[in-house]
């Protein structure tokens, strides 16, 4: 009996680790996609599981098995908010967020003035001068008195010291970034606030609604149970 229970938690930990985790809807920042009080699967396959359990031996450096595939544009993605008590770029692995990526590393794009994002194409001379260029691992970027206000924040976090902008200086990025809003953008606390995320802040992508209750009434909402994601 004591091996079966073993046996039960052990999976049931690796699954945990390696696969699936379930989290709570509390808001209505995606809706109509998501409602408050959905309980949604995160594959976390897509990008590959992080190894958070590693912090628990002191390691605090980012590691992740290969997953079966890359972000893409539209998944929803649950990750940890890369601000959360400061200005400072940190990680908190106790709170979660669930928004959709808008763009993925490589892409340029730009915010107007309604607060909205809008993809350009690479080589356009818009995107040249008004965008923001999503970096991704390994590219060296030319770093002058304006796109520096865009990137200082995770040269910081990437390099654990503060840097200053200087004339002709370049910087190669060692993690993917994406920039993440949510469905409802006039009750939602994403990218267009805080910028750019981390791929070392990404658990997963939320794949299905498995259980649905209703915050006011607690009445479960039958008609979201495994309800696809997309």
């Amino acid at each position: 009996m004591i091996t079966i229970i073993a046996s039960t938690i052990t999976v049931v930990i690796c699954v945990r680790i390696f696969l699936i985790a379930s989290f709570r809807i509390p808001s209505p920042s995606m809706q109509p996609t998501l409602q408050p009080g959905d309980f949604i699967l995160t594959n976390k396959l897509i990008p590959g599981p992080r190894m958070d359990w590693l912090y628990l031996f002191g390691k605090k450096e980012y590691k992740r098995v290969k997953g079966v595939r890359e972000i893409k544009r539209d998944d929803i993605l649950v990750f940890n908010p890369p601000y959360h008590i400061s200005d400072v770029l940190d990680k908190n692995l106790d709170i979660y967020y669930v928004k959709r990526c808008f763009g993925i590393p490589g892409d340029s794009l730009y915010l107007d003035q309604y607060g909205s994002f809008h993809l350009l194409e690479k080589n356009s001379p818009a995107a040249q001068k008004n965008a923001l260029y999503i970096p991704k691992k390994g590219d060296e970027i030319q770093l002058d008195s304006i796109n520096f206000q865009h990137y200082k924040n995770i040269i910081a976090y990437e390099t654990n010291a503060e840097h200053t902008i200087k004339e002709k200086n370049k910087y190669r990025f060692q993690y993917n970034y994406y920039i993440v809003t949510g469905d409802n953008p006039s009750n939602s606390e994403d990218s267009r606030f805080w910028g750019l995320l981390p791929e070392t802040h990404i658990v997963g992508k939320a794949s299905y609604i498995w259980r649905s209750v209703d915050p006011d009434t607690k009445k479960i909402r039958w008609s979201r149970f495994l309800k696809p994601l997309s």
